[in-house]
Protein backbone atom coordinates (compact mmCIF):
# COMPACT_ATOMS: atom_id res chain seq x y z
CA UNK A 1 0.00 0.00 0.00
CA UNK A 2 2.81 2.85 0.34
CA UNK A 3 4.37 2.04 -2.98
CA UNK A 4 0.53 2.97 -4.14
CA UNK A 5 0.26 5.45 -1.81
CA UNK A 6 3.48 7.45 -2.79
CA UNK A 7 3.02 7.05 -6.59
CA UNK A 8 -0.33 8.63 -6.14
CA UNK A 9 -0.19 11.21 -3.21
CA UNK A 10 -3.17 12.79 -3.94
CA UNK A 11 -4.80 9.81 -3.24
CA UNK A 12 -6.34 8.72 -0.06
CA UNK A 13 -6.99 5.19 1.24
CA UNK A 14 -9.61 5.03 3.77
CA UNK A 15 -9.55 1.57 4.32
CA UNK A 16 -8.13 -1.68 2.96
CA UNK A 17 -7.86 -5.26 3.59
CA UNK A 18 -5.43 -8.26 2.53
CA UNK A 19 -7.48 -11.32 1.34
CA UNK A 20 -6.09 -15.14 0.90
CA UNK A 21 -3.42 -14.41 2.87
CA UNK A 22 -3.13 -18.13 4.45
CA UNK A 23 -3.86 -19.19 0.88
CA UNK A 24 -0.62 -20.37 -0.94
CA UNK A 25 -2.73 -22.07 -4.01
CA UNK A 26 -4.71 -18.58 -4.65
CA UNK A 27 -3.16 -15.17 -5.34
CA UNK A 28 -2.54 -12.82 -2.75
CA UNK A 29 -5.39 -9.81 -2.99
CA UNK A 30 -5.62 -6.48 -1.81
CA UNK A 31 -8.67 -4.88 -1.66
CA UNK A 32 -8.90 -1.15 -1.04
CA UNK A 33 -11.58 1.99 -0.43
CA UNK A 34 -9.53 5.20 -2.44
CA UNK A 35 -11.08 8.72 -2.41
CA UNK A 36 -9.38 10.82 -5.86
CA UNK A 37 -10.05 14.61 -5.87
CA UNK A 38 -11.63 15.30 -8.81
CA UNK A 39 -9.45 16.49 -12.07
CA UNK A 40 -12.21 19.05 -13.07
CA UNK A 41 -13.33 22.34 -11.24
CA UNK A 42 -16.88 23.38 -10.85
CA UNK A 43 -19.97 21.71 -11.83
CA UNK A 44 -20.00 19.09 -14.60
CA UNK A 45 -22.23 16.91 -15.59
CA UNK A 46 -19.69 14.72 -17.26
CA UNK A 47 -16.59 13.13 -16.14
CA UNK A 48 -13.95 10.81 -17.87
CA UNK A 49 -12.09 8.69 -15.80
CA UNK A 50 -8.85 6.02 -17.09
CA UNK A 51 -9.30 4.30 -13.89
CA UNK A 52 -6.92 1.19 -14.79
CA UNK A 53 -4.11 3.52 -16.61
CA UNK A 54 -3.14 3.61 -13.15
CA UNK A 55 -2.93 0.25 -11.77
CA UNK A 56 -1.46 -1.44 -14.83
CA UNK A 57 1.77 -1.26 -16.79
CA UNK A 58 2.05 2.05 -17.78
CA UNK A 59 3.91 1.87 -20.17
CA UNK A 60 4.98 -0.70 -23.46
CA UNK A 61 7.71 -2.63 -22.27
CA UNK A 62 8.64 -3.34 -25.61
CA UNK A 63 10.02 -0.15 -27.02
CA UNK A 64 12.46 -0.77 -29.52
CA UNK A 65 11.41 -1.73 -33.07
CA UNK A 66 13.29 -5.01 -33.34
CA UNK A 67 15.11 -7.60 -31.08
CA UNK A 68 17.49 -10.01 -31.73
CA UNK A 69 17.61 -11.86 -28.91
CA UNK A 70 14.01 -14.05 -27.08
CA UNK A 71 12.01 -12.41 -24.39
CA UNK A 72 12.81 -14.24 -21.51
CA UNK A 73 9.77 -13.60 -18.75
CA UNK A 74 11.09 -16.89 -16.66
CA UNK A 75 7.12 -18.49 -16.19
CA UNK A 76 4.11 -17.71 -17.80
CA UNK A 77 1.72 -15.50 -15.74
CA UNK A 78 -1.45 -14.28 -15.23
CA UNK A 79 -2.37 -10.21 -14.25
CA UNK A 80 -5.53 -9.48 -13.14
CA UNK A 81 -7.21 -6.06 -11.97
CA UNK A 82 -10.83 -6.24 -11.04
CA UNK A 83 -11.81 -2.34 -10.00
CA UNK A 84 -15.25 -2.03 -8.82
CA UNK A 85 -16.17 1.85 -8.47
CA UNK A 86 -19.29 3.14 -6.74
CA UNK A 87 -20.51 6.14 -8.73
CA UNK A 88 -22.05 8.99 -7.06
CA UNK A 89 -25.55 9.54 -6.28
CA UNK A 90 -27.23 10.61 -9.65
CA UNK A 91 -24.89 9.74 -11.83
CA UNK A 92 -24.34 6.88 -14.57
CA UNK A 93 -21.87 5.37 -16.98
CA UNK A 94 -21.43 4.50 -20.29
CA UNK A 95 -19.56 1.63 -20.24
CA UNK A 96 -16.47 0.65 -22.66
CA UNK A 97 -16.94 -2.25 -24.99
CA UNK A 98 -15.21 -5.15 -24.48
CA UNK A 99 -12.31 -6.20 -25.98
CA UNK A 100 -9.99 -9.40 -26.63
CA UNK A 101 -6.59 -9.48 -27.87
CA UNK A 102 -4.82 -13.00 -28.83
CA UNK A 103 -0.97 -13.54 -29.24
CA UNK A 104 -0.29 -15.64 -32.39
CA UNK A 105 0.03 -19.26 -31.90
CA UNK A 106 -1.87 -19.20 -27.93
CA UNK A 107 0.84 -17.52 -26.43
CA UNK A 108 -1.04 -15.51 -24.85
CA UNK A 109 -4.72 -13.18 -24.29
CA UNK A 110 -5.84 -9.90 -23.09
CA UNK A 111 -9.32 -9.35 -21.81
CA UNK A 112 -11.01 -6.34 -21.15
CA UNK A 113 -14.90 -6.22 -19.52
CA UNK A 114 -16.90 -3.48 -18.07
CA UNK A 115 -20.24 -4.44 -16.37
CA UNK A 116 -22.52 -3.10 -14.02
CA UNK A 117 -23.22 -5.68 -11.45
CA UNK A 118 -25.58 -3.45 -9.27
CA UNK A 119 -27.15 0.23 -10.19
CA UNK A 120 -24.75 3.05 -9.24
CA UNK A 121 -21.72 0.62 -9.19
CA UNK A 122 -19.06 -0.10 -12.64
CA UNK A 123 -16.87 -2.88 -12.17
CA UNK A 124 -13.95 -3.19 -14.98
CA UNK A 125 -11.61 -6.47 -15.03
CA UNK A 126 -8.42 -6.26 -16.73
CA UNK A 127 -6.56 -9.76 -17.47
CA UNK A 128 -3.32 -10.26 -19.33
CA UNK A 129 -2.13 -13.88 -20.22
CA UNK A 130 1.64 -14.75 -21.11
CA UNK A 131 1.39 -18.87 -21.62
CA UNK A 132 4.70 -19.01 -22.33
CA UNK A 133 7.81 -17.94 -20.46
CA UNK A 134 9.79 -17.29 -23.55
CA UNK A 135 8.89 -15.95 -26.85
CA UNK A 136 11.10 -15.77 -29.56
CA UNK A 137 12.81 -13.13 -31.55
CA UNK A 138 10.69 -13.96 -34.33
CA UNK A 139 7.83 -13.53 -32.05
CA UNK A 140 8.73 -9.75 -30.50
CA UNK A 141 6.94 -7.91 -32.87
CA UNK A 142 3.11 -9.19 -32.14
CA UNK A 143 4.20 -9.26 -28.28
CA UNK A 144 4.97 -5.33 -28.85
CA UNK A 145 1.22 -4.61 -30.56
CA UNK A 146 -0.52 -6.90 -27.95
CA UNK A 147 1.02 -4.85 -25.05
CA UNK A 148 0.38 -1.69 -27.39
CA UNK A 149 -3.32 -2.37 -27.95
CA UNK A 150 -4.04 -3.89 -24.22
CA UNK A 151 -2.66 -0.33 -22.53
CA UNK A 152 -4.71 1.32 -25.06
CA UNK A 153 -7.70 -0.34 -23.85
CA UNK A 154 -6.57 0.41 -20.27
CA UNK A 155 -6.14 3.82 -20.75
CA UNK A 156 -9.52 4.72 -22.42
CA UNK A 157 -12.06 6.70 -20.70
CA UNK A 158 -14.76 5.65 -18.59
CA UNK A 159 -17.46 8.40 -19.02
CA UNK A 160 -19.77 9.25 -15.90
CA UNK A 161 -22.57 11.37 -16.65
CA UNK A 162 -24.91 13.80 -14.22
CA UNK A 163 -28.63 12.36 -14.64
CA UNK A 164 -31.40 14.89 -15.58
Amino acid sequence: MSELASQHPSWEFPAYTFGEVGEVNKPLALNYELRQPASTTGKTSELYISPLASFGEGRNPFSHAERTYPVDFGASSLDVITLTLTLPPGYTAELPKPATIALPDQGGRYVYMASSPTPGTVQLTSRLTLDKPIYGAGEYASLREFYRLALAKQAEALVIKKGS
